[in-house]
């Protein structure tokens, strides 16, 4: 399901999608990737770093391109992870998957975020919050 939304205090179009598919979220990785965005995750305990991969501090990493989705696939596989762009390390991770649109609007808006990627504890669903 996809949703654009404009909120009126902060001016913006922001797409929201539930991505389920492999081929949806294979895209959307290589698109950010081509595209040259780091993204900042956030993580619980993800083991095997692949070299793209710099970790800042316990539970935070910084993905530089170019990175794929196989290889990255691999190491976050177990879900409960979230990643934005660009790099903003006082972001502070919430659950969107329980937020309001509102709510998702204005942690994009606040923190001068493109983009929040939510990964469900079973990797099943991608909860993505992107500003456009």
């Amino acid at each position: 399901m996809t949703r654009l939304l404009v909120n009126s205090k902060v001016r913006f179009l922001m797409k929201r999608t539930i991505l389920k598919k492999e081929s949806s979220k294979r895209a959307l990785i290589n698109r950010l990737s081509a595209d040259g965005n780091n993204l900042l995750i956030f993580f619980d305990d993800l083991a095997d770093v692949p070299s793209t991969v710099e970790v800042v501090k316990e539970g935070v990493a910084i993905i530089s391109p170019p990175y794929d989705y196989e290889s990255l696939e691999k190491w976050w596989y177990y879900g409960n992870w979230q990643a934005v762009s660009p790099v903003n390390q006082e972001y502070s991770p919430f659950d969107t998957f329980k937020s309001t649109d509102q709510d998702i609007e204005c942690a994009l808006h606040d923190n001068r975020l493109t983009i929040i990627i939510d990964c469900f504890h079973d990797d099943v669903e991608w909860n993505v919050a992107e500003k456009i």
